[in-house]
């Protein structure tokens, strides 16, 4: 098992590394691109208690995380909302892992980076370049990021029981409260990699480059 080294204490000098933003407060005509509704269709919904909101000193704002879950349960509820299936159709389909897998792939390929609340059991993204992506609270369970590029990814809250990341860049990745228990870390590169998980048990760090990671 390769000896983990946590953050250090002694630096000489302060480090400019910021720890990245796992959520974004949007304003009101953000909020409605990213729902895929009108400003008025927006307010009215939040006005009614429909849709998570908070007004703080007489101005709207939306939590981007808050607005996918409400995107989710009303997708799983079936309320008849057009723009669910452009912004959800794509995900929770029920199409074959493979396929899911490929529809993420290729989303990202055209320049979308956040990924939240998927179900991709055993998908393959091995040896791709996915710098920067989100996959806030997704089910990821046996996926394989074999020699994957994943600096500043995130998978908060995620479940990657049984995934693979051998051979991975983890550089500035942030697994905060995901389970990765039984994961497959060999020889990753663990460069200020944010672990704090809430399960780590089977945990396979053989040969990994661990540099200021947060356990």
């Amino acid at each position: 098992m390769s000896k983990i080294a946590t953050e250090e204490t002694n630096h000489t000098s302060p480090s400019t590394h910021q720890p990245q933003q796992i959520d974004k407060v949007l304003l009101p005509h953000e909020a409605a691109a990213f729902l895929g509704l009108t400003e008025e269709q927006l307010m009215n919904a939040t006005l009614q208690g429909n849709c998570p909101g908070a007004c703080i000193d007489g101005q709207w704002r939306f939590s981007q995380r808050g607005l996918s879950k409400y995107l989710l349960q009303q997708s799983n509820h079936g309320n008849g909302m057009p723009w669910l299936d452009e912004h959800y159709g794509p995900y929770w389909l029920d199409d074959a892992v493979e396929s899911k897998a490929k529809k993420v792939i290729e989303r990202y390929q055209a320049g979308e980076r956040y990924f939240p609340l998927l179900e991709i059991e055993g998908g393959n993204f091995a040896g791709l370049d996915l710098t920067g992506i989100d996959f806030w609270e997704s089910n990821l369970k046996g996926s394989s990021f074999e020699r994957a590029t994943l600096k500043n990814a995130v998978f908060v809250g995620c479940n990657l029981e049984s995934t693979n990341f051998a051979g991975a860049d983890l550089t500035d990745a942030d697994f905060r409260s995901a389970s990765v228990r039984g994961g497959d870390f060999r020889g990753a590169i663990l460069n200020r990699t944010i672990f704090r998980v809430r399960s780590w048990r089977g945990v396979n760090l053989d040969g990994a480059q661990i540099s200021l990671a947060k356990f």
